[in-house]
Order: structure tokens, then C-alpha cells, then sequence
């Protein structure tokens, strides 16, 4: 779980570990060597609903949503790769899909 929670400090918020237990269980699963990467996204995709933002990242791409003290969420997100090579190029790709998915939605 700390893995999963210190990159999300790292940018002043958290993740809701109780909200996405299920989730982070299913991504160790997934995993042999889970090492997670923070990713960004536009702060402008934030005027999309809630519940839009965080379906794409946890539903589509298994990635959680990084939220504030008060719950909103934050242009981050924590995403696993299995192994520690190429962390810059998997965060890229992550980010580029989320993009895109996002560009969709706002269509």
C-alpha cells in the first residue's frame, strides 16, 4: 500500500486506499514486480465530472486517481508497471492514453 500512496504525496494528495482496495489488490495480482509511477494529466480535463475522471483511470486503465484532503480530484494519477525499467516511457504512454480517453469523453 505505501508504494501505491507515496507517489500521490509527493503532489500534496493521496489516494483513497479504502475506495480502491479492490483495485490495488487486482493490480498486485496482475504484477510480479509492481513499482508505481505517478503520472499527469491537463488540469483543464478536470472540469469533466468526477465520476468520469475516475472511471477512465480505474475502470480502462487500472490506474487510481489522486484526490486532495477534501476528496476532489487532482490532475494525478498512480499507475503499476511490472519491473523498474523504462519508468519515463511508461509514464508517457500511460499519460498519452489517459489523453486521449479524456479528449473522448469531452467530445
Amino acid at each position: 500500500m505505501e508504494g501505491a500512496t507515496r507517489p500521490a504525496a509527493e503532489v500534496g494528495g493521496r489516494i483513497d486506499v479504502e475506495r480502491h482496495a479492490a483495485l490495488i489488490d487486482e493490480i498486485t495480482n496482475l504484477v510480479e514486480s509492481a513499482t508505481p509511477i505517478l503520472g499527469g494529466f491537463d488540469a483543464k480535463y478536470l472540469a469533466l465530472h468526477a465520476d468520469i475522471l475516475v472511471t477512465v483511470m480505474r475502470k480502462h486503465q487500472r490506474y487510481r486517481p489522486v484526490v486532495d484532503a477534501q476528496g476532489e480530484t487532482l490532475p494525478y494519477f498512480v499507475a503499476v508497471a511490472n519491473g523498474t525499467y523504462g519508468h519515463d516511457v511508461i509514464r508517457r504512454g500511460n499519460e498519452a492514453v489517459l489523453r486521449a480517453r479524456y479528449e473522448d469523453a469531452s467530445f
